[in-house]
């Protein structure tokens, strides 16, 4: 297994003679107490230490922002991975003179420092985790069972089934009066090709089919109600569902990650314009601990957690879904006279 840097800088000092982990003690005790200078001075003197400890300050403000501050302030974890990308790509390491990668790792510490405190995920993982590992099991609801996944289509669902009030694409808490006419109009195209009982031809999770989660349940449908649990608000299953796909494999939690992305543009659309900015942080964000299970955990369940509570409406995928079948049968742009 390879060594972790934080274990390889646990028996190091810093420049000022201060123990590894004794300093990022330090750092994390004072952002969370609020105190803007301590914090700053315990930063510097790892940053002119090394540059293995510029990237352990990082990472302690990445966890900072996941774990302490929570979702007291979501859009923490996306402040700090887009000042950690922006020093990586303005100016190349500078310890004398301190220059951006020192404006950048302070500029983090005073946001972080002014967010309030949210520290739950921890408890929230633990608990779900436990679960998992005592033989409880995911919960896959009926309308999970749509025309993506097999035996959706074997029962005959199509996704004009898909588009009625209690079915897979219904969504909570709603924005309403939002997407209501684009569901009109796509059933009124989807009505002559399957209102008269015609089967729909290829489920979307069909690559996934052959495949169990670590549950036992079909992966098909593990992806399935992952999203739709999240569509409903449904806070617990969903992170179950979440749980059980992280801890069978990269694929999966590859797959989901990649999905919150999609679902902040298809699932919240204007229910927060700014979703999926916070979702690619929360993906790219755990490419910094490769060997670090438990926090690429936390980033998966915390970002279905701040999904399960956004206002939700699915119009932009509905307006993609009419302009791909009109455009098919022949529809032209309109042109301003």
């Amino acid at each position: 297994m390879p060594v972790k840097a934080y274990d390889m800088l646990a028996h190091t000092l810093t420049r000022a003679g201060i123990p590894g982990p004794k300093a990022l003690q330090a750092l994390r005790h004072y952002v969370v107490a609020g105190e803007v200078d301590r914090a700053c001075d315990v930063a510097f003197d790892m940053y002119r230490t090394s540059e293995d400890w510029e990237g352990r300050i990082w990472d302690e403000l990445m966890q900072i922002a996941l774990q302490e501050v929570g979702l007291a302030d979501p859009y923490a974890v996306e402040q700090v991975h887009s000042l950690r990308k922006i020093k990586e790509t303005t100016e190349i390491y500078n310890p004398a003179g301190g220059g951006m990668h020192c404006l950048c790792f302070v500029q983090a510490i005073r946001y972080l420092c002014a967010c309030g405190r949210d520290d739950s995920l921890e408890a929230v993982t633990r608990e779900i985790r436990g679960a998992l590992d005592g033989g409880a099991q995911p919960v896959i609801p009926d309308f999970c069972y749509d025309h993506h996944t097999r035996l959706g289509v074997e029962w005959g669902r199509t996704p004009l089934d898909f588009l009625d009030p209690d079915g897979g694409s219904k969504v909570v808490p709603a924005l309403e009066g939002v997407a209501e006419p684009y569901i009109a109009r796509l059933r009124e195209i989807l009505t002559p090709e399957y209102g008269h009982g015609e089967k729909f031809k290829a489920p979307g999770y069909i690559a996934w089919e052959h495949f169990n989660a670590r549950s036992g349940v079909s992966a098909d449908l593990i992806l399935a109600a992952f999203q739709k649990c999240i569509r409903r608000a449904m806070e617990r299953e969903a992170l179950m569902v979440a749980c059980d796909g992280f801890l069978s494999g990269r694929d999966f939690e590859n797959y989901f990650f990649n999905r919150m992305v999609i679902m902040s543009i298809e699932d919240i659309g204007m229910g927060d314009p700014n979703c999926h900015r916070l979702m690619a942080a929360y993906r790219d964000s755990r490419t910094y601990f490769p060997d670090d299970p438990d926090t690429r955990l936390m980033y998966l369940l915390q970002g279905v957690r701040y999904l399960c509570s956004c206002k939700k409406e699915r119009a932009t995928e509905l307006i993609k879904g009419i302009m791909v079948k009109e455009f098919a049968a022949g529809k032209v742009p309109e042109m301003p006279e």
